[in-house]
């Protein structure tokens, strides 16, 4: 291998070193097949007759295939053409067809930019094939070539295409000479992708939010008793006894599956069926206040119990004072929340 294909080797590392670091904006992996033109240069006189005759320089066109399986690494193949293109530099009369392949791994520096594009380095492999197209004779030479090359990428159009440009130079195993290339390609990319910034998960449905729980209804029979009292022979309802009846009132409101009974009482003074009568109007008093408080007749029940049921001494004032009531019994069904 000569000094300048040494040098050559050199410019890669030297090259990277020297970018700044930046995001680059190539997809992580991806396929691509594309169209590409150079520009090649024949250095030395060795490229046909051994030290005697070189090619002008020309251009060649062709395309590309390749495959970029991770964010640092990707192979690609190429194939390139100058068909009846390639003269001698001496003007001796020789054309040539000349045909090229390659196949190269590239090292791609995803996380550097230089002027928006991102820089990668690679090495090569491949053929030169050339043809004698001038009279006389059907010569063919094929060279063993192995190289480097150094571009630089840019992403276009969301991903869809990739723009490539760079340098290439190879030495001939065959016929020691070197050769190089300044190239432009075009690519189509297919299945990019960019695992380091994902696409952005379907955004999970809120579940709707739990139903506030529901007082819990709990259904129990009660019974209990409000009580007014009256003075001697009266059967009146006055502002110092009703305020029991009242307060039954309104528990009977609130809770429309109850009713009451209504039983008049006296004291043993008098006689017996006065008494009653007595009784019964006593009750039927209580019940009017009932009604002017809101409570519906058909749940008030009227029962006069004369003196036959007393709760307290009839021998004594106090007792018959106790005696001399109406009691409101009430009964049914309470609904609670709980």
């Amino acid at each position: 291998m000569n000094s300048r294909l040494l040098a050559i080797l050199s410019i890669p590392a030297f090259t990277a070193s020297s970018f700044a670091v930046a995001s680059g904006n190539m997809p992580d992996s991806y396929g691509y097949i594309g169209g590409r033109a150079s520009h090649s240069f024949f250095y030395e006189n060795r490229v046909w007759e051994p030290n005697s005759d070189g090619l002008e320089n020309n251009t060649f066109f062709g395309g590309q295939i390749g495959w970029r399986f991770n964010p640092a690494w990707s192979v690609q193949a190429t194939y390139e053409e100058a068909e009846g293109k390639l003269d001698s530099k001496y003007n001796t009369g020789v054309r040539l067809d000349n045909n090229t392949y390659y196949v190269s791994l590239r090292n791609h520096f995803h996380n550097t930019s230089l002027f928006g594009f991102e820089p990668y380095a690679g090495i090569n492999v491949g053929e030169n094939r050339q043809k004698l197209r001038s009279a006389p004779g059907d010569r063919t030479e094929e060279d063993l070539m192995a190289g480097v090359e150094l571009g630089v990428q840019r992403a276009l159009i969301q991903d869809r295409l990739a723009l490539d440009i760079g340098t290439r130079h190879a030495y001939s195993h065959d016929r020691y000479y070197t050769y190089g290339q300044v190239y432009a390609g075009l690519n189509l990319m297919l299945g990019a992708r960019t695992a380091s910034q994902p696409e952005p998960e379907p955004r999970a449905e809120q579940p709707a939010p739990a139903p506030a729980p529901q007082p819990q209804v709990v259904r129990r029979q009660v019974e209990e008793t409000h009580q007014a009292t009256f003075d001697f022979d009266d059967a009146s309802i006055s502002d110092s006894n009703r305020a029991d009846l009242v307060e039954a009132a309104r528990f009977l409101r609130a809770h429309p599956q109850t009713r009451v009974t209504l039983e008049g009482h006296t004291c043993n003074m008098g006689p017996e069926e006065y008494n009653q009568r007595l009784s019964e109007r006593r009750a039927e008093a209580a019940k009017r206040l009932l009604v002017d408080e809101g409570v519906t007749e058909n749940r008030v029940e009227v029962v006069g119990k004369g003196e036959r049921e007393p709760t307290a001494d009839n021998s004594t004032r106090e007792g018959r004072a106790e005696n001399r009531r109406v009691e409101a019994i009430i009964t049914g069904t309470v609904e609670e929340r709980r």
